[in-house]
């Protein structure tokens, strides 16, 4: 818990892949007939985690992946990981998904307002509190409260913007189930992923 160990030991791009995935997958349940918040066919998993440094069953010497945050962090590492988030939360019918990493990707899906679905009645899908405690809670379950504050400042913000950073608060509860609102969502979700903290081991 000490302050000087923070980032100290980051996720290797494996573990960083697998967490962001199962963070999400919070209703055991299918959200309809075979559709699951998050899903893929474990192949696709292969090339962006080659990309972030870490060739799974290639490494040349039997000691092992390095433990240490430095061997994971680099500009291009860093840019693979935002890229893998940024994958993830795409929508699945979006035309980039199926050329993304080589067309190496598209089996890779995330449906984070499916969550929302699931867990609250459809009066509480335009509740800006209520979806990004949710979040919180599925993405930071170790976390107390008020190490999160300003997580969630900055998810309100975001929900209640427009592309610009404008506040407009209807472009996210007039609509409940528009694409807007999905994209809302799905644009949280990635910023929480991308979070520094999320990086910790």
């Amino acid at each position: 818990r000490d302050q000087t160990t923070f980032l100290q030991k980051i996720k290797t791009p494996f573990e960083y892949v697998i967490s962001s995935m199962r963070a999400l997958n919070g209703e055991l349940a299918p959200l309809a007939p075979g559709v699951f918040p998050v899903s893929t066919d474990g192949y696709d998993l292969d090339r962006p985690i080659a990309l972030m440094g870490m060739e799974l069953f290639e490494l040349p010497s039997p000691d092992g992946y390095p433990e240490e945050g430095h061997e994971w962090v680099d500009t291009g590492t860093v840019n693979e990981r935002l890229r893998w988030i940024q994958h993830l939360v795409m929508n699945q019918y979006d035309p980039i998904k199926d050329v993304d990493y080589d067309e190496q990707g598209a089996d890779n899906v995330a449906i984070p307002s499916g969550l929302v679905v699931a867990k609250f009645p459809a009066s509480e899908w335009n509740n800006d509190e209520a979806i990004t405690d949710l979040f919180l809670k599925l993405i930071y379950p170790g976390e107390g409260t008020g190490n999160l504050d300003a997580n969630r400042e900055e998810c309100l913000r975001l929900l209640n913007s427009d592309e610009s950073g404008v506040p407009d608060s209807s472009l996210f509860s007039d609509l409940p189930t528009s694409t807007t609102w999905d994209n809302r969502i799905r644009s949280m979700v990635g910023l929480l992923l991308a979070d520094p903290k999320f990086h910790d081991q």
